[in-house]
């Protein structure tokens, strides 16, 4: 597939908003949004290890 080897580069946020809109529309199925996070949350009863 022609979009696993590329990269699109924008210079702002106002250009990506419009190639990603352009890109969902290429491809069928429903949209899944993925979030990250930089930080970890976890329940006071569980243990965390860290490594």
């Amino acid at each position: 597939m022609y979009f696993q080897n590329s990269a699109i580069l924008a210079p702002t946020l106002e250009s990506v908003e419009k190639v990603n809109d352009f890109v969902l529309t290429i491809f069928p199925g429903m949209e899944k949004e993925y979030l990250s996070s930089d930080t970890c949350q976890a329940d006071e009863n569980e243990d965390v290890q860290q490594e």
